[in-house]
């Protein structure tokens, strides 16, 4: 009996603690942090989720966005022929006239040169003092009715009706052709004796 009780009790086992459990207040301080760890571990994976793009958002956002900057550029390299730019190219054209019948001769198309002539385009002009753009009023899609009125340095003044057509080239406007619907001669300030008159020409010629 005394050997078996030796063999129990040997320094080994005298030496060795039995385990402790934890006490009430570090049992709840354990299961705090765990929970704190947790809460922190779900709150950064929601935030990076939040800001990783889906694929279809992604491709959303390129057709929204797309959208807009297509159509402008759709719109910005078809322009059309519409009945303000008719008119305002009009007006800008004999703004030119008579003194600058260059920049004038250079808003003519191609046909419209060739149909006209440089030189006869230059002498016409160069007869007359001023026009100025009465009105301007529809004709067609591509086309409107000037009326004009042309002071000469005899003193002679001139209102014509001319149709003029528009051509699109490089996405400008420029004067395709033109004529004559009727000219109204005003002659100039009589002399004393003279008799006073007004004469109708239907159409009358003049360059462009």
């Amino acid at each position: 009996m005394a050997v078996t009780a030796s063999a129990q009790w040997s320094p080994r086992s005298q030496n060795a603690r039995p385990p402790t459990d934890l006490n009430g207040s570090d049992q709840i301080r354990a299961r705090l942090t765990t929970t704190c760890f947790l809460v922190m571990a779900l709150l950064i994976g929601g935030a990076i989720v939040a800001f990783i793009p889906r694929p279809w958002q992604h491709y959303e956002s390129n057709e929204v966005a797309g959208a807009p900057a297509s159509a402008a550029a759709l719109t910005s390299a078809e322009p059309t022929i519409t009945f303000d730019r008719m008119r305002e190219f009009v007006t800008e054209y004999y703004r030119e006239l008579p003194a600058n019948p260059m920049a004038a001769w250079s808003k003519l198309d191609a046909q419209g040169q060739q149909g006209t002539g440089q030189r006869e385009f230059f002498d016409s002009w160069a007869a007359t003092l001023s026009v100025t753009v009465l009105a301007v009023t529809p004709r067609d899609a591509t086309s409107v009715v000037a009326r004009l009125e042309y002071l000469h340095h005899d003193g002679q003044i001139d209102i014509e009706d001319r149709w003029m057509t528009v051509a699109l080239v490089d996405s400008a406007l420029l004067l395709h052709e033109s004529g004559t619907l009727g000219l109204a001669s005003i002659p100039p300030p009589l002399v004393s004796g003279q008799q006073s008159g007004h004469i109708m020409l239907t159409g009358a010629h003049r360059a462009t």
